[in-house]
């Protein structure tokens, strides 16, 4: 499991939900630092993003990139905006998750998360 969050205590409480969860976590503070981490640890199965992201990668585009070195990569999209048109995720994307969220919805998306390969 991958967590990508900017904010320090954003990820902590995930990362605690995520391993209350039975989950062993990987943790990054951008998605340029996530996408090294991809490169380099194999066992990576699911990505959860922040939407909104400093820097060049937001959490569709981290998405994206990620899919492009793993088809097979399930993701998990989370934020703290009101959902407006522009926030919400595609398909390609997987599940977007409203914070603030319990560790029950949390490890629903990631159940219902499904590796749905590269945008065409």
């Amino acid at each position: 499991m991958l967590l990508v969050e900017d904010e320090p205590e954003v990820r902590r409480v995930v990362r605690q939900q995520l391993r209350d969860g039975g989950y062993l976590v990987l943790e990054a503070g951008d998605g340029e630092e996530a996408l090294r981490l991809l490169e380099s640890v194999p066992a990576v199965e699911v990505l959860v993003s922040d939407v909104m992201m400093p820097g060049g990668l937001d959490g569709r585009a981290l998405v994206a990139a990620a899919r492009r070195l793993r088809p097979e990569l399930r993701a998990v999209l989370v934020s703290g905006y009101a959902g407006g048109r522009s926030e919400a995720a595609g398909p390609q994307d997987g599940p977007l998750l409203q914070k603030p969220f319990t560790r029950d919805d949390l490890l629903a998306a990631i159940e219902g998360a499904a590796a749905v390969g590269p945008a065409p």
